[in-house]
């Protein structure tokens, strides 16, 4: 019945990154679960969010699945990979909290619904959210105490559970490293 009611209803496609959207969902997010520091427990948020959780092990697969059965969601994360378990499962997380299954023609099992473009739209906004999530802004900026040096990226990852280059990458945004000067 309720797979009826969703082919009735009129689905959006995605046309544009929203950026500000994402990251304002991000920090509500945060605010509502009265999270005040990292790392961020993923697991615990994710519990609370979605009906079931379940981990596997299945090299084939090394990403999370979600699927939406009778309105509640199931989430399916790869252990083999710790660093890359948080990110995806948060990546999963925010593809429910940004509305992604709701708002727009989902794609199933069977059928891709959206093509590649509007894919990497919806993938491009999730990790805005990601990002914003796992290290936000006021965060970083606390932790790194000012400018960042190379040496500082390591222990920063570390402290927030995410993975050298992400932290890397998010420093870069903030304004804090500069890495195409660092690495070049």
């Amino acid at each position: 019945m309720e797979n009826q009611r969703m082919e009735q209803q009129p689905r959006l496609r995605p046309t544009a990154v929203r950026e500000r959207y994402a990251r304002a969902k991000a920090r509500l997010l945060i605010k509502e679960l009265g999270l005040t520091g990292p790392p961020v427990d993923v697991e615990a948020v994710a519990r609370k969010m979605v009906a079931v959780l379940r981990y596997h092990d299945i090299p084939e697969i090394d990403y999370a699945v979600v699927f939406r059965y009778r309105g509640q969601y199931f989430v399916s994360v790869n252990v083999s990979n710790p660093g890359r378990m948080r990110w995806s499962l948060t990546h999963e997380l925010g593809h429910i909290v940004l509305g992604h299954y709701t708002t727009y023609i989902p794609d199933t099992l069977a059928e891709d619904r959206l093509t590649e473009k509007e894919r990497k739209i919806l993938d491009r906004e999730v990790d805005i959210f990601v990002r914003e999530f796992l290290m936000p802004k006021a965060w970083v900026r606390r932790a790194a105490g000012g400018a960042v040096q190379f040496k500082d990226i390591d222990r920063l990852a570390e402290e927030f559970g995410v993975s050298w280059e992400a932290m890397m990458i998010r420093l870069d945004e903030l304004g804090l490293f500069d890495r195409a000067e660092a690495l070049f």
